[in-house]
């Protein structure tokens, strides 16, 4: 038997090449997200035949919030917790919309954590992460914060609160982003 002498080319090497590089970038990695059993029942709740909790994770996490942009968030969240306030009643309290705020009564026992198996690509993991790093904390906090400030300030604002705002924005020449959080960050020290 004759058998032909395989020569690798070009075409070969750039297959080989690109297969492996697809492998690596479309990894599916598991990760595991521990949340309160209160937040999962609203997620749950709230995506039910929508999405999946992953989609809705990802969603939330690596889109911008409507009125808060991802620093706020976090200095919210800190200020809301050190003042033992409600989240919505400190942004309320420190934009100016009610004069009282009650202290919220944290019971330390009715936070019992869950967690949830969800699978991103690496891609996905990657930006996930950048986000947390870019605040200075870890995946499972930077999710656990910026959900509980979504979820308890989706409809925080009524008609005539938002309009207020917007016209201050447009006077200010700032986005209302801007605007909510600089006039959130600022006024810490009445809430003391």
């Amino acid at each position: 038997m004759n058998f032909k002498k395989a020569s690798r080319n070009k075409n070969f090497d750039d297959f080989v090449n690109g297969v492996s590089a697809d492998n690596n970038e479309n990894k599916q990695i598991k990760m595991m997200i521990s949340l309160p059993k209160e937040m999962l029942a609203k997620i749950n709740e709230k995506t039910k035949r929508i999405c999946t909790f992953g989609e809705y994770i990802k969603n939330t996490i690596l889109e911008d919030s409507q009125y808060f942009s991802d620093e706020a968030i976090v200095e919210i969240y800190k200020k809301a917790t050190w003042s033992n306030l409600a989240i919505s009643d400190f942004i309320k309290f420190s934009l100016g919309f009610i004069d009282y705020a009650k202290p919220e009564v944290l019971d330390k026992n009715r936070e019992v954590n869950a967690s949830r198996l969800v699978t991103y690509t690496s891609d996905i993991r990657e930006a996930l992460k950048q986000r947390a790093k870019a605040q200075n904390l870890t995946l499972n906090n930077f999710i656990y914060i910026k959900l509980k400030v979504i979820l308890e300030t989706q409809n925080i604002f009524n008609e005539k609160e938002l309009s207020s705002l917007i016209k201050q924005s447009n006077q200010a020449n700032q986005t209302l982003i801007n605007l909510i959080s600089n006039k959130i960050l600022k006024k810490d020290e009445k809430c003391a």
